[in-house]
Order: structure tokens, then C-alpha cells, then sequence
């Protein structure tokens, strides 16, 4: 990896929510390991989405979302800084 480039993994509990603050720098790609979650990205409609589905967020835009659902779900998160 480079030093411009991240990779997490984030465990969201059955019935919490989840929120990334706006990152004027970073792009994100973030890919749903397992179950569904409800997804707001920036003034976009909440829209659900399910196992291996992704949503990016652009630099400087923010998104939250809730797990719904009766299961822990794993979003992994890709950042891209701007160069």
C-alpha cells in the first residue's frame, strides 16, 4: 500500500447506526461483507443495500446509515487521499 491509500473494516451491531464525517481529501469505496444496511450519502435518498454491494462517498461529502437488521454486519472502507 501507499501512504494515500487506507483499508478498514468496520463492524456496525444489529441496530446501530453509522456515520463518516466529510473528509475534504478522501474518497471512500466501501463494500458490505455480509447482511443489509440502510444507506444516506450526502443529499442522495436513504437506499438499501445488501451482501457484496458498494456505495462510494466523494471527498468532502458525508454519509450515514443504520443497521436495520438482526445480524452484525463487516463494511470495509477504502480511502483514497488526493495527491
Amino acid at each position: 500500500m501507499t501512504s494515500n491509500i487506507s483499508v478498514t473494516a468496520v463492524r456496525i451491531e444489529s441496530g446501530a447506526p453509522f456515520q463518516f464525517v466529510a473528509d475534504q481529501t478522501t474518497t471512500r469505496v466501501c463494500t458490505l461483507a455480509n447482511g443489509k444496511l440502510r444507506v444516506k450519502v450526502d443529499n442522495e435518498e436513504e437506499y438499501a443495500i445488501g451482501a457484496r454491494g458498494v456505495f462510494k462517498i466523494d471527498a468532502g461529502v458525508g454519509s450515514r446509515g443504520f443497521n436495520r437488521y438482526y445480524e452484525v454486519v463487516v463494511l470495509h472502507v477504502n480511502g483514497f487521499q488526493a495527491l
